[in-house]
């Protein structure tokens, strides 16, 4: 996984609900990964990547942002079935 790459983003049972709600919420067009793989001040030093949500429909400023933590996602790419 690296920058620029679009992926599926699963949610593993230790999730929060946090993470289970952007990916429900945003990620039916999947995600783009806008990061590598760091620790994040925000989610309070723990590993995180940001993405940015698929969503065609909306102009590229409004697509959602965001971190989420890493060892709470089961990250694949993205492919059309």
């Amino acid at each position: 996984m690296k920058p620029g790459d679009h992926v599926k983003l699963t949610a593993l049972p230790n999730a929060n609900q946090r993470t289970k709600n952007r990916i429900r919420e945003r990620g039916s067009q999947g995600f783009i990964v806008k990061s590598e793989v760091k620790s994040v001040v925000g989610l309070g030093g723990q590993m995180g990547v940001c993405f940015v949500a698929c969503q065609p429909e909306k102009r590229r400023g409004d697509q959602w942002m965001g971190w989420l933590v890493f060892d709470q996602l089961e990250i694949t790419p993205w492919s059309i079935k």
